[in-house]
């Protein structure tokens, strides 16, 4: 609890919205800083050291259970990933899974081969 209210204070929540509306009285003004990472990073430098390494601490922890929880149901990307290999080729030209209808910009997927393996020379 007295964690809540210290990133009360700072202006930053850090639960779920339904907690946030409790919080700032049902206004959805009042919890749009919910989830703003940068915000709360950058509010946490104004405490002590120490009141900063417990909140970031706390961060942290949550932050590792919510992308456990996410791989858990398929929900987390790595995001961009390299590919270690001796040589890369592409199997076929790229195909369009998606165009977004507002930009126009298209989703592809590309087939790749990769040898892996040592050279013996």
């Amino acid at each position: 609890a007295a964690l809540r209210d210290c990133c009360h204070l700072m202006g930053v929540g850090i639960g779920d919205k339904d907690k946030a509306d409790e919080l700032y009285g049902g206004s959805s003004e009042g919890s749009k800083d919910l989830g703003d990472v940068k915000r709360f990073l950058n509010r946490i430098l104004g405490l002590q050291v120490e009141r900063q390494n417990a909140l970031f601490s706390y961060f942290e922890a949550v932050l590792e259970a919510e992308v456990r929880v996410a791989k858990s149901e398929g929900k987390y990307s790595e995001g961009v990933s390299d590919l270690p290999a001796t040589s890369i080729t592409m199997q076929s030209t790229p195909t369009v899974l998606y165009v977004n209808p507002w930009t126009n910009r298209p989703t592809t997927i590309n087939f790749l081969a990769m040898d892996r393996g040592m050279s013996f020379q």
